[in-house]
């Protein structure tokens, strides 16, 4: 057991003065507090070994205890993208905006021209696309077809088809309901002078009027085969007769005796169909 030291000794006596005393804590009743952070934190090491830096803080404390998780953080933002080209170096996009768009290398900024501007183009809506571009409406075309027109209804209402008498387009369809012509008449030519004719007439200078529209194109080729057909009728119809020639008079029985005869009502009506379907060909203008 360790003695008590004596109280009537001073300080000093009875100690060998080579020896220095060690007190530990709770010995002797001297009660030394503990070393800061604890009695698990560690000591600083002994005279002789190397000592910490100075301004260096000892890892006083410890690390924590096996599964305990150290305060939760949060993350980093993530880094800022590098500078375009073109912007001054430091100048970055805030952080969460959407990046800027990038231009392709070597392609200039494209900016839309002004209304009016060389290079402005209209835009095309539901409205306007069906308009064939560059393309107006077709003044020569209808005119065409408007003159085609008149002589049609000339040649089939005032002037006369053949030489000797009165031989109008009126004249020429009763000739048909005579009772004893069909014996001798060309069917064609019946059909044409009962109602073909005038049939063929209209719907060639109907397609001719719409070909003329920008957007009625395809008139263009109908109308032209329409006027093409009614001028082949025509030739083909001025033959009233062609059946049974040996019983007919002698002017009656070649065809090149029909085109010897023939007159104004026989060529306004080719000319007619011809003009017609011509301008239904020329259709909508182009603009220059």
């Amino acid at each position: 057991m360790t003695q008590p030291p004596d109280s009537s000794q001073q300080p000093g006596e009875g100690q060998d003065p080579n020896k220095t005393t060690v007190f530990r804590a709770g010995e002797g009743g001297f009660g030394t507090p503990p070393p800061f952070g604890g009695s698990d934190a560690p000591l600083p090491p002994p005279p002789g070994q190397p000592q910490p830096e100075y301004g260096s803080q000892p890892d006083y404390g410890g690390q924590p205890a096996y599964g305990g998780q150290p305060a939760y953080a949060p993350p980093p933002p993530p880094p800022a993208p590098p500078a375009q080209p073109g912007q001054p170096y430091g100048a970055q996009h805030a952080y969460g905006a959407p990046p800027p768009q990038q231009q392709g290398y070597g392609q200039p900024a494209y900016q839309q021209p002004a209304y009016g501007q060389p290079g402005y183009a209209p835009q095309v809506s539901q409205y306007n696309q069906g308009a064939a571009p560059g393309r107006s409406y077709g003044i020569v075309g209808a005119a065409l077809a408007i003159v085609g027109a008149i002589l049609g209804v000339v040649s089939f209402t005032a002037v006369n088809w053949f030489t000797g008498g009165s031989s109008k387009f009126t004249d020429i369809h009763k000739v048909f309901g005579e009772s004893g012509v069909d014996h001798f008449a060309n069917p064609i030519a019946k059909l044409y002078f009962n109602w073909l004719a005038w049939a063929v007439l209209a719907a060639v200078v109907i397609a001719a009027l719409l070909a003329a529209v920008p957007s009625a194109s395809a008139f263009r080729a109908v109308g032209a085969i329409i006027g093409l057909g009614g001028a082949a009728l025509t030739f083909v119809a001025v033959q009233t007769f062609n059946k049974h020639t040996d019983e007919l008079p002698k002017q009656y029985r070649s065809y090149s005796e029909y085109l010897n005869h023939a007159r104004l009502g026989f060529w306004f009506a080719v000319a007619a169909f011809v003009l017609a379907g011509l301008g239904a060909a020329i259709g909508a203008r182009s603009k220059s």
